[in-house]
């Protein structure tokens, strides 16, 4: 399925009626999704399998995360911290030097903190390439 912007912008739209409390709006609404899917060759099982595909992916990405080895997280935490003052707010700074007492002290990182690790060390690496 390939919705272009208009229509994914629509369908947006439209979807947002489906709250509404009045029963034609909310029909309409479907009937409104229906037909821009149907300019673009797409069905309702197709929003139904995006929905699958996020949520599989959401769950395979969570259980990377869950399942890294503490010396994996360590090598990133150190990287992130011998270029965080050219990089990092000072937030990021103090999370980064916490978790590394924390992973002294033998404690598992958070699947949100992990998450956080990931978008520091992202930003430290586009950092690095822009700056070579």
């Amino acid at each position: 399925m390939k919705l272009d912007e208009v229509n994914r912008r629509r369908v947006a739209q439209l979807m947002r009626l489906l709250d509404s409390d009045k029963d034609g709006e909310a029909i309409a609404a479907v009937r409104g999704v229906a037909r821009a899917l149907g300019r673009c060759g797409a069905k309702w099982a197709d929003i139904a399998q995006m929905f699958e595909a996020h949520s599989q992916s959401h769950q395979q990405s969570h259980e990377r995360r869950r399942d890294a080895p503490r010396d994996d997280v360590r090598s990133v935490v150190a990287h992130c911290i011998e270029h965080m003052d050219a990089v990092c707010t000072d937030w990021e700074c103090e999370f980064l030097e916490s978790v590394a007492e924390q992973l002294d002290d033998g404690r598992m990182m958070s699947p949100k903190q992990l998450g956080v690790i990931e978008k520091i060390k992202r930003k430290v690496d586009q950092y690095l390439r822009y700056s070579a």
